[in-house]
């Protein structure tokens, strides 16, 4: 990507991946609190529920999305297993 006003390059150098056992340790430490955060705040403060979590256990190590369209009663990957209330 260029811009009109951009001089500035990164040296050769740069290190965009950290590879060091602290950095990563450090990193994972802050996931773990801001996940349990997350948690915390979604259950207690928006009572956000999954419905029917078995479905959900199937799809585990895959990666689904998870939404709730805003004029309906929610949604998920599979749009007839009625996942969020």
């Amino acid at each position: 990507m260029t811009n009109k006003g951009q001089t500035s390059q990164l040296p050769n150098n740069y290190k965009w991946l950290h590879h060091n056992i602290f950095y990563r340790g450090f990193g994972f430490i802050i996931f773990v609190i801001a996940r349990f955060i997350g948690v915390c705040y979604c259950k207690l403060c928006l009572h956000v529920t999954v419905k029917n979590k078995q479905i959900l256990k199937n799809y585990r190590k895959q990666g689904i999305f998870i939404w709730q369209p805003y004029a309906s009663g929610g949604g998920c990957i599979r749009p007839d297993a009625d996942c969020i209330s």
